[in-house]
């Protein structure tokens, strides 16, 4: 499998887009770059992210393979979720 990752210049925010054959290409910044940092990036039980950040400004979440990164304010920080759907339609 190829896997490609660019990491953006930190002026943007510490910005990575990954790209997989099977997941195309998606950003991933901000407090969920850092938790699924943390996590230990694609080894991580969540693998790769499947779509780019969306959701309003206190409430943004990324999908990933194996779960979710949301995050409800930016005081709260991220958490993790395995597996499942979130509603991010807010």
């Amino acid at each position: 499998m190829r896997i490609v990752e660019v990491l953006v210049p930190a002026t943007a925010g510490g910005t990575s887009i990954y790209w997989t054959p099977q997941t195309g290409p998606h950003e991933v910044h901000g407090a969920i770059r850092d938790l699924w940092a943390g996590m230990g990036w694609e080894n991580s039980f969540l693998h790769y992210p499947t779509s780019d950040e969306t959701g309003s400004d206190s409430q943004r979440v990324s999908h990933f393979q194996g779960g979710h990164i949301f995050t409800w304010s930016p005081a709260q920080g991220a958490s993790a979720q395995r597996g499942g759907r979130i509603d991010d339609s807010q």
